[in-house]
């Protein structure tokens, strides 16, 4: 897309999906950031509280109070590999929607 932006010298498409693109690149690593590289201690001491008061309070910290946390059970995560995998498929065979399905509904005109 942002070839095609350069090429038709749509700058503005250009700074849009370079800045959108950059957006997400912080969005996505803050998640892989707190998934991955803080501690049990976390950002607010040695233990991880955060002064909330509350046993196992995360607040982002990365603190469950000891807690282990279980991996979600068959019945939470079958629906959601499914959808992955339906997404996937119709990501793969986008060819057949095209052509038999989305093709009829453009005008003749317009493509």
């Amino acid at each position: 897309l942002i070839s095609g932006g350069v090429a038709a010298g749509q700058w503005g498409f250009v700074f849009a999906l370079l800045f959108s693109s950059l957006v997400n690149l912080v969005l996505f690593f803050r998640i892989i950031e707190c998934a991955y590289y803080r501690g049990e201690s976390g950002p607010h001491g040695q233990d991880g509280r955060s002064g909330h008061g509350e046993e196992g309070y995360d607040g982002g910290g990365g603190f469950h109070g000891g807690v282990a946390v279980a991996e979600a059970p068959v019945s939470m995560v079958a629906p959601l590999l499914m959808v992955a995998l339906g997404l996937l498929a119709l990501g793969l065979c986008t060819g057949g929607l095209v052509s038999g399905i989305i093709q009829f509904a453009i005008p003749a005109g317009v493509v």
